[in-house]
């Protein structure tokens, strides 16, 4: 398994340790911790070289963005400098975590600027983004053909024409699928997942703090819970998007 959208930082030792542990003997091959800002950088990089197939992403997550146009300025010209230090890095698989929130953040002016700039970055660099989106598809959509190396748009949620939308948009798009697909009445993601394809899917924790689920074992839950929806077996979901990771982030295949 690859958990393709991971916020181990977020968690602090002894318990992360002990919470990898267990999530390697429960089959976890690699994982990817996004960026959220600039002084998150160094802890990403250095946890993921802690752990075994551990790649990271660098970005600026839209909710840690600066209020002010100088402000973000200055957080991107960090990116850009990071970016070309970790640029030859096996570790370094993505850009991002970098999106539209509609629901907290700067402007949406701001969040756009940045989010180009990511985009920017990742074709540069040759690599894919780590997209996040909370109530801003419509603007979200003019900006992906501008993405050339593909993106996972992570915790998905959305309905089944947008989730269409997302993999028209690109054919090395994908849709990360985490803890939101185990609540009950979430009769729309069900809805929208049933015409997936299965080798567009990414499966992923994202926040481990949200404390609702045994983290531990939540991966091979959340695999289980697709494998349902798409009437097969959890074997095969955890096989095919393991491969899905690695297609879109290559630089996996060195490190997992």
């Amino acid at each position: 398994m690859i958990d393709s959208h991971c916020h181990l930082d977020l968690l602090a030792e002894p318990e992360r340790s002990e919470l990898q542990q267990a999530r390697y003997r429960a089959g976890l091959k690699g994982l990817v911790i996004p960026g959220l800002e600039p002084k998150q950088w160094p802890l990403a990089k250095r946890l993921a070289g802690q752990q075994p197939g551990g790649g990271y992403a660098l970005g600026i997550h839209p909710w840690y963005l600066c209020n002010d146009a100088e402000g973000v300025a200055s957080q991107l010209e960090q990116l850009g400098k990071a970016c070309e230090s970790a640029s030859e890095s096996r570790q370094l698989v993505a850009i991002g975590e970098c999106g539209l929130d509609g629901v907290k953040g700067p402007s949406l002016g701001l969040q756009q600027r940045a989010f180009g700039a990511h985009i920017d970055l990742a074709n540069q660099y040759g690599l894919p983004l780590v997209v996040h989106s909370v109530k801003a598809n419509k603007a979200l959509q003019s900006w992906l053909p501008k993405i050339r190396h593909g993106f996972m748009l992570h915790g998905f949620y959305g309905s089944a024409p947008l989730a269409q939308q997302i993999l028209a948009a690109h054919e090395r798009s994908f849709i990360g699928i985490g803890a939101a697909v185990l609540r009950s009445g979430n009769n729309k993601l069900v809805d929208a997942l049933i015409d997936v394809p299965l080798e567009r899917l990414l499966i992923e924790t994202d926040d481990p703090q949200h404390g609702q689920y045994d983290f531990a074992g939540l991966l091979t839950r959340i695999a289980a819970k697709v494998a349902e929806i798409k009437d097969t077996n959890v074997e095969q979901v955890i096989q095919q998007t393991q491969q899905n990771a690695l297609s879109l982030m290559p630089r996996l295949r060195n490190i997992v």
